[in-house]
């Protein structure tokens, strides 16, 4: 690697490092989810007769057929403006992404947080927190736990298809961020798979358990993507549309799930003038 280009510096940490951190991630965060969210389990909302562990399956099979069928003009302005920003922001990706490597590199939080979304983590995380779920007797947390494992593998899929179809050089492979070769195979910077699964493992814990304390762990996915920049994996936007990914089908699923009423609480909208360019979030749960 040249020197003269710390650019995807960090792109091949040791393995035994990784290995070390995901188990740190593992552990730790299962005792936090467990020590936020048993208590409600034991004294919160209980299961009846009536409920039915089909209903995941039901899920499985249904939800992308609704979601089909609730495709309207919003969501096609919610992917055009996304895409605006995106692009609008992209000027910025070399100078944003040093940025980040020259100041969060070295950080320890990040360091744990980096593991988050792995293939390693977040999908055996929730998988087993949804296991253990169902030796609870609470409905809320089951579909919390199942909604989390469900947003997981979608967002898997969708970002699998993304990268493919966008086939963006990482920073360590190309020194230009705007190097996009459409439909190829091994370029698979564009977006980043562990900031997007990172954020759908927790975005709906947060839907079903609005407090103070699940707001807080929005740290970790927000601390995946800083990270994922910051080691050198991916330029800033790639982390920003993982991000906006695994959010969405983390939020869009509980919202599902938990049978509300379809509104607009996810706004984005373009910000360009002479001396901002990027885009404006509103989320409201």
């Amino acid at each position: 690697m040249n020197s003269q280009n710390p650019i995807g510096y960090a792109m091949l940490p040791p393995l035994q490092a990784i290995s070390r951190s995901g188990i740190a991630v593992l552990i730790w965060l299962t005792l936090l989810v467990q020590c936020t969210f048993l208590p409600v389990s034991l004294f919160g909302k209980q299961t009846n007769e009536n409920d039915s562990s089909l209903r995941f399956l039901e899920w499985m099979v249904h939800d992308p057929l609704r979601l089909a069928g609730n495709l309207n003009e919003n969501h096609l302005f919610a992917a055009v403006t996304t895409g605006i920003g995106l692009t609008a922001f992209a000027i910025h990706d070399r100078a944003s992404t040093q940025y980040f490597q020259d100041h969060f590199s070295h950080s320890r939080f990040l360091r744990l947080t980096n593991e988050l979304g792995s293939r390693n983590v977040a999908p055996s995380l929730s998988a087993a927190i949804f296991g253990a779920s169902l030796f609870t007797e609470n409905r809320q947390f089951q579909d919390a736990a199942f909604t989390s494992l469900q947003a997981v593998l979608n967002t898997y899929l969708t970002v699998g298809a993304a990268k493919y179809l966008f086939a963006r050089k990482r920073p360590g492979q190309h020194q230009s961020p705007y190097r996009f070769n459409l439909l190829e195979i091994g370029a698979t910077s564009f977006p980043s798979g562990t900031t997007a699964s990172a954020f759908a493992l927790i975005t709906p814990w947060v839907v079903y358990y609005p407090n103070i304390l699940t707001y807080r762990l929005m740290a970790l996915p927000v601390g995946t993507g800083i990270a994922r920049t910051a080691r050198g994996y991916h330029w800033t936007t790639d982390a920003l549309a993982g991000a906006l990914i695994g959010a969405y089908w983390g939020y869009t699923l509980s919202k599902m799930h938990l049978n509300i009423p379809g509104k607009r609480n996810l706004t984005i909208h373009p910000l360009i003038n002479d001396e901002k360019k990027g885009f404006f979030v509103s989320v409201s749960f």
